[in-house]
């Protein structure tokens, strides 16, 4: 009995643990593009495996979860990005998406913080100020003044889609 026990254990750790196995994310119940923004960043943290708070914070410093301008008019959207960003990364993803779309905007992020490659992460000034605890300063040469950017990372209630 004890022998049965022990080998059925470690056959659900064997399972688990293999790399082949694929863990499955259910699909939403309504369409994604109609979504909340938090269920949005829910479902596409846990289908590329990043993490909800951080896409969540990020987004509420950038941009208050608005599809707004920044930067005198060089970034867009949720995510604040550049036209160029947005491009080179969805070529990562390997998808044709849609600047304009704050859906493709969300997918986008949290497919690449589910890189998690530090040199994609800091291209949002929010992350990087995540990252040193609450706040980052720097010159920025095309404007040719100083910012502090402050964001801390936060708990957010993550739906159920």
């Amino acid at each position: 009995m004890i022998l049965k026990s022990i080998i059925g254990l470690m056959a659900i750790a064997c399972f688990y643990a293999n790399p082949f196995v694929q863990h499955t994310v259910i699909a939403p119940s309504i369409a994604l593009a109609d979504s909340d923004t938090n269920v949005m960043a829910s479902y596409y943290a846990d289908l590329y495996g990043s993490d909800y708070n951080l896409i969540m914070s990020v987004l509420d410093c950038e941009s208050d979860f608005r599809m707004v301008s920044g930067d005198g008019g060089r970034s867009f959207g949720i995510g604040q990005f550049s036209k160029e960003t947005f491009a080179r990364h969805s070529k990562l993803l390997g998808e044709n998406l849609d600047y304009y779309s704050k859906h493709d905007q969300i997918k986008l992020i949290a497919y690449i913080y589910s890189l998690e490659r530090n040199d994609l992460m800091r291209e949002w000034t929010t992350y990087v100020a995540i990252e040193r605890g609450g706040e980052y300063s720097f010159w920025s040469s095309v404007n040719n003044r100083h910012y502090t950017v402050s964001c801390s990372y936060q708990q957010h209630f993550k739906p159920v889609y």
